[in-house]
C-alpha cells in the first residue's frame, strides 16, 4: 500500500508539473504578446520545462530510495 500511495503521488506530481509549465507559458506568452501567437510558443516551452522538472524530481526521488534501501541493508532493517 505504501508503494502505490508512492507512485500515485509521483504521477499526480508529474502531471501537475506539466500542466502548469503549459499554463505558465500560456500566461507569460499572453502577456508578452497579446495580438500575436506568443502564447502556443511559450505554452510549449513551459510544457518542455515542466517536463525536465519533473525528471528532475524522480530522479532525486529514486536516488533517494535506492540509498535509503542500501543503507537499511547495510544496517539489517527491513522496510
Amino acid at each position: 500500500m505504501r508503494r502505490a500511495t508512492k507512485v500515485y503521488v509521483l504521477i499526480t506530481q508529474f502531471i501537475f508539473n506539466m500542466i502548469l509549465g503549459g499554463i505558465l507559458g500560456a500566461m507569460l506568452g499572453k502577456y508578452q504578446d497579446p495580438e500575436g501567437t506568443s502564447e502556443a510558443l511559450y505554452s510549449g516551452i513551459g510544457l518542455i520545462l515542466g517536463l525536465f522538472v519533473s525528471m528532475l524530481l524522480l530522479y532525486q526521488f529514486f536516488r533517494n530510495e535506492r540509498l535509503t534501501k542500501v543503507d537499511n541493508e547495510e544496517n539489517g532493517q527491513s522496510d
